[in-house]
């Protein structure tokens, strides 16, 4: 049960270095045998009972594709090991200079780049793995004709058609509304305001329903700055577009840090209060109320996730705590029930994302297809009491249970006590630790009564295979669309229930965003700075390039 503070331990006594991107450093210890941590802290993680288990979104799982990233034979492999079936492509700003007929990227200063990776190549992609795809329409130039044109290629000639088209992305950050690809340059500043920008997605949407009928739109693609300046951009978009967005778009970077230096303690504090994922989320459901009250549809996407785009955040990111920082956030959108949450990015050059060019692999990427894509399609109600702070997530799927607890303390252990976590007793508690010392998360075995040592700044993942005669999910889980994923071992699947295991609840299907039913929840989204007063500065700097 312990075996990672041994590890860490040691390696720190022996001045041990590891080579893998995106882990931390080895804490220095006092020496050999002497565990150069504090005193662990206890900590108990409560779950509710299977009938309050709650479905998670058909979409919920997504990663960003960015038509700039190169395309390699391991792609398609490296995503069907992870949760992802929906993918946002192509990608942040690139989705407001990318001719899909052409293949150009037009930057802020009006150069031209091709992209590396082409509509067709990114469809070929998607349809390997059964995806859904969530494809950005250039808004900034306003040319309506010209997204109904790249609209009725993608699905007449090319034959595909997209879970939904996306419209805008940070519009409050826009420098050349109205102006054609072919007269941008950099010292161009004209921009929108909220109420045209929704009329604008009326346009969009008007002049794209003759040529696809049964198209669904996302509209906004923005994080929030002041609270007093987001309202607006959501209240008027509800309001005037409400009755025909199937969701209003965000992104979620934190913006807490616009100074060097950047610290672990300052990024993960970003993850609750001021403008963190909750928060962001919380009122943007609020503002469509307000907006449009009869719109109990309308959803919440986060198409974009992650502090890679953050300049500030560059050096903590690119270490295992900035891994740690996606795996509490992505128990955020959990706890929030998105629709969608897709993370920034499957491959392109910012610090934390899946991949970098070309094809190497980083950390984040194992926490998706290693540790998340073993969480269930149901969550259960999921309390920590004691040491702080800690995340935790409890996922069940009818006959199995997984816990998710990530230790953000930096110099603590948790004594970890899972006794009310509604595992059995009796039945072998199987784990997956990670502190980073090690490229991928360690497997091991424990029981229920015993309490579980996680290192400072670590994860664990805790399941049941079986419990009092039930039986563990024996079919593969399927995701939206149809795609078998290879099925999670049975070994990190569990039986979820009381100290007395009475029988599971059945787990109710959740509908699919793209039509039918599924089991399973998972989803792709896109990434971007920050949209906002606080943040308009990153978001020109970004543009600039």
């Amino acid at each position: 049960m312990n075996g990672l503070i041994a590890l860490a331990t040691a390696a720190a006594a022996a001045g041990a270095t590891l080579g893998i991107l995106g882990a931390g450093p080895v804490p220095s210890g006092p020496g050999p045998g002497v565990s150069p941590f504090g005193p662990p802290l206890p900590t108990q993680v409560t779950v509710g009972p299977p009938t309050a288990a709650r479905p998670i979104a058909a979409g919920f799982w997504g990663v960003d594709v960015s038509a700039l990233a190169t395309p390699n034979s391991t792609d398609v492999p490296r995503l069907l090991d992870t949760p992802a079936r929906y993918l946002h492509f192509p990608t942040g700003f690139v989705g407001e200079e990318f001719n899909y007929t052409s293949s150009e990227i037009t930057n802020s200063n009006g150069t031209v780049t091709p992209a590396t990776l082409n509509v067709s190549g990114f469809i070929g992609i998607c349809r390997a793995i059964h995806c859904h795809a969530i494809l950005q329409l250039p808004a900034e130039i306003d040319r309506p004709a010209t997204a109904a044109y790249y609209v009725q290629y993608i699905v007449d000639r090319l034959g595909f058609q997209p879970a939904y088209w996306e419209i805008g992305d940070s519009p409050s950050g826009w420098q050349h509304f109205g102006i054609p690809w072919s007269a941008w340059t950099s010292a161009q500043d004209v921009n929108i305001t909220p109420i045209p920008f929704a009329v604008l997605v009326q346009t969009y949407i008007a002049a794209i329903l003759p040529v696809d009928p049964g198209a669904r739109f996302l509209a906004l693609g923005t994080g929030l700055g002041p609270l007093d300046f987001s309202r607006s951009w959501v209240e008027d978009l509800a309001e005037i577009d409400g009755g025909t967005l199937s969701g209003i778009t965000l992104h979620s970077y934190p913006l807490n840090a616009t100074t060097l230096p950047a610290t672990t303690a300052g990024l993960f504090a970003g993850l609750s209060g001021g403008e963190s994922m909750p928060e962001q989320v919380s009122h943007v459901r609020e503002w469509i109320r307000a907006g449009c009250p009869s719109c109990q549809n309308l959803g919440v996407f986060v198409v974009e996730a992650n502090a890679a785009q953050i300049a500030p955040w560059y050096p903590v990111m690119a270490t295992f705590n900035g891994t740690l920082y996606l795996a509490a956030d992505a128990i955020n959108g959990l706890d929030l029930g998105l629709e969608n949450l897709d993370w920034f990015c499957f491959q392109c050059d910012f610090p934390n994302v899946w991949e970098t060019s070309p094809a190497q692999v980083l950390s984040p990427y194992y926490l998706f297809s290693d540790v998340l894509d073993h969480l269930e399609n149901e969550t259960l109600p999921t309390n920590v009491s004691g040491a702080s702070p800690v995340f935790a997530a409890a996922t069940f799927n009818g006959s199995g249970e997984s816990v998710l607890v990530v230790n953000l303390n930096e110099t603590r252990p948790l004594a970890l006590d899972l006794s009310a976590a509604q595992f059995c007793d009796g039945t072998p508690l199987n784990e997956l630790l990670w502190s980073g010392q090690t490229p991928r998360p360690v497997e091991g075995t424990g029981s229920v009564g015993t309490p579980v040592t996680l290192p400072p700044l670590s994860l664990g993942l805790f399941g049941q295979a079986s419990c009092s005669g039930h039986s563990p999910a024996t079919t593969p889980p399927v995701a939206p669309g149809g795609a078998e994923r290879a099925s999670v071992p049975n070994s990190l699947r569990g039986i979820s229930g009381s100290r007395g295991c009475p029988s599971p609840a059945v787990a109710s299907a959740s509908p699919d965003p793209t039509g039918g039913s599924v089991r399973e929840v998972r989803v792709l989204r896109a990434a971007g700075p920050f949209v906002g007063r606080s943040s308009y500065d990153l978001v020109r700097a970004f543009r600039a390039r």
